[in-house]
């Protein structure tokens, strides 16, 4: 259920650069980005206070490290999807999967635990698949917005590990979102007073309306399949946002897939489900497959 949790909120987050490019035009990245944390920030309060989950937390530090870490990959996501196509920067802010994969096979090692090599063969493989989709040679976009999107990806990839942290101490998902946002919401709030150009026309944008309801699952989603979830099963499916983002280049923006795509999409899913398989296995066996989880505190 968890990978399925990470499937969901791949398709939100490609939804939610297909959102952004529909808005580029007509709002800053500075005012995207304030309105996505209190918009998300506003729903979490409402959740939080329906469920009666307790504001308090003795974790604080690891919801501050994701904040600061979160409101970069925000802010690099939102500059990529501004400038680059939809396939392009997912692309490159997906290289994320790589990096927890590679993180989670140093720390396996170093515990002395045993990693299928098969199942990092896997997630490399999907990533093949999608350098296949995206042709590095044919882009119509500065160069510089390439490390941006790298970046992203790593920024990602760490928000993602602290998200495995805050999971196995069994801390709520909807404080988990809460905290992130809040913090976030007071870091935009701020560059918004001194910079930003939102105006009240600007927020009746049914694009906009689209992204926050997406962004809003995505979080959710997100915190359900990382906190809880395998490590390298949702780093796989984390590359189903591509083939998202190619399908909604398709519908949306008139891009028409070509061969070459179609057979990258295909190596992705692929390699998801020989992953899947290969974990599904090992459980079965009762192998231990790492998940970079470590046990709950007191």
């Amino acid at each position: 259920m968890t990978a399925l949790w990470i499937l969901f909120s791949s398709f939100c987050s490609a939804c939610i650069l297909a959102s952004i490019q529909c808005l580029r035009e007509t709002l800053a990245f500075i005012d995207v980005a304030f309105v996505q944390f209190l918009f998300v920030l506003a729903v979490t309060v409402v959740v939080m206070l329906v469920r009666q989950v307790p504001f308090s937390t003795h974790v604080w530090h690891l919801h501050l490290l994701r904040s600061i870490i979160g409101v970069g990959v925000v802010i690099t996501q939102i500059i990529t999807a501004m400038n680059m196509p939809v396939a392009a920067a997912q692309t490159l802010q997906y290289t994320s999967p790589l990096f927890v994969a590679g993180f989670s096979a140093i720390a396996s090692f170093r515990n002395g635990e045993h990693i299928d090599w098969r199942i990092l063969a896997s997630i490399t493989a999907a990533f093949i698949g999608i350098l296949v989709m995206f042709h590095p040679s044919e882009r119509s976009f500065p160069a510089v917005y390439v490390p941006i999107g790298l970046l992203c990806g790593l920024f990602t990839a760490a928000a993602i590990l602290i998200l495995k942290k805050l999971g196995s101490v069994n801390e709520p998902v909807p404080r988990t979102v809460f905290y992130f946002h809040l913090h976030g919401a007071v870091v935009l709030g701020v560059l918004e007073l001194f910079c930003g150009q939102l105006t009240v026309s600007q927020l009746q944008q049914t694009p906009l309306a689209l992204m926050l309801i997406f962004l809003t699952c995505a979080q959710f989603a997100r915190a359900l399949g990382w906190g809880k979830g395998n490590t390298f099963l949702g780093a796989v499916f984390t590359f189903s946002g591509v083939v998202f983002a190619a399908f909604i280049d398709s519908a949306f923006f008139g891009v028409t897939p070509s061969l070459r795509s179609l057979f990258g999409m295909l190596i992705i899913v692929a390699a998801a489900a020989a992953c899947l398989g290969l974990i599904a296995k090992a459980e079965k066996n009762g192998k231990f497959v790492p998940t970079l989880r470590s046990q709950p505190s007191d």
